[in-house]
């Protein structure tokens, strides 16, 4: 089968996407842009040198009109949307004229199958160009099962729906063994529209006051804009007694956030409640995943998110979720205290993230035997 994957931003999924069709029968091809591209690249190694790579290089109408020549001379089985963040009404327009099998990833469902009404021209214009684009797909991809029920559920579409999740668990190789800190690794970049940066200094702040005891915090992620500064700052600035804290005031490259995702005991997501998306308003676990959720798959970590988060059924043994940071810090406290407590969650995550292989997720996605 020859299989074309189109991605601009989501450099995870579609290395989460390639494991699973990596298939000797599969021909996979890939659009993508230069970051994508380099990020693909470290990840893949060696076994990037037996796909095809088109790298754009020209502005976005001229790319999508390279991948439309391509997929019309190349008898395309599969075109495959990791991401479609702009130009709806065009790729719509381009899969009316091919008629090609085809399948789009739902990041945000609310903003995709009921966007918000905007009066501006630009607004009706992605409106418009959602609700055609929807006509011409063939198929969706969602990252959760949950979503999948959601979007089922609310929007009822009549084309079916396959679940792949945007991360695939990894044997770690780079481990490194600490006795001496609980190892809190906090990924993403330090924005207000996504995660509340305000937990981990009110956090900080409580441990500070009433544990002497050894942490480590990793902020994995640079600031973006005014908040990010304000934040850093203010964590820089902390008097941190025995807890070590390290931060980023610059983009990390792919081997370093790597690094440090390994040798995490814990992941953190101080995940804001919602998300409001260009369209609309998302719920995190329901109408939108989340990157760190993937996160805690690949390696297999703990995953520690606040109880307003909707944990799909896959990822329920492998979350746990606090009502307050009193109640966070308690937590933490404990793993810090009880080598036991801190083994066993950390045995159940590995375990429920090694469900995440290649051939299980394979076997669920009806597609790939038509």
């Amino acid at each position: 089968m020859k299989i074309v994957i189109y991605d601009t931003e989501h450099f995870e999924t579609t290395f989460a996407f390639s494991r699973v069709l990596d298939l000797p029968s599969n021909n996979l091809t890939f659009f993508v842009t230069k970051e994508v591209y380099q990020s693909l690249h470290e990840n893949l190694g060696d076994e990037a040198l037996k796909y095809t790579w088109f790298v754009k290089k020209e502005s976005s109408i001229k790319f999508c009109y390279k991948l439309y020549k391509y997929c019309t001379k190349s008898n395309v089985d599969y075109l495959i949307f990791t991401t479609i963040s702009y130009h709806h009404l065009l790729f719509g327009c381009m899969l009316y004229f091919l008629k090609i099998k085809s399948l789009l990833t739902i990041h945000d469902a609310n903003s995709f199958f009921q966007p918000d009404r905007l009066s501006t021209l630009r607004g009706l214009l992605r409106d418009k160009g959602k609700k055609f684009l929807q006509k011409q797909i063939t198929g969706y991809i969602s990252l959760l099962s949950s979503t999948k029920n959601y979007i089922v559920e609310k929007f009822s579409p009549p084309q079916p729906i396959y679940v792949i999740p945007g991360g695939i668990f990894q044997v770690q190789k780079h481990k490194v063994l600490n006795q001496r800190f609980l190892n809190i690794v906090i990924p993403g970049a330090i924005e207000a529209k996504r995660r509340s940066y305000e937990q981990v200094i009110e956090l900080l702040n409580i441990l500070l006051q009433k544990y002497q005891g050894n942490f480590q915090f990793t902020i994995l992620g640079k600031p973006i804009g005014e908040y990010g500064d304000a934040i850093l700052q203010k964590i820089n600035e902390l008097e941190v007694l025995n807890y070590k804290i390290k931060t980023f005031d610059h983009f990390i490259p792919q081997h370093s956030y790597n690094y440090y995702l390994e040798n995490a005991d814990i992941i953190w997501a101080p995940l804001n409640c919602s998300f409001k998306a260009e369209d609309g308003v998302e719920k995190y676990g329901l109408s939108k995943s989340s990157g760190v959720f993937f996160d805690a798959i690949r390696y297999g970590k703990p995953l520690i998110i606040p109880g307003c988060i909707f944990v799909t059924q896959e990822l329920r043994s492998q979350a746990i979720q606090y009502s307050s940071i009193h109640d966070l810090a308690t937590l933490f406290i404990k793993l810090a205290e009880d080598e036991m407590f801190l083994n066993n969650i950390t045995e159940t995550a590995e375990k429920n993230a090694a469900d995440f292989i290649p051939g299980k997720i394979r076997s669920t996605l009806f597609f790939l035997n038509n």
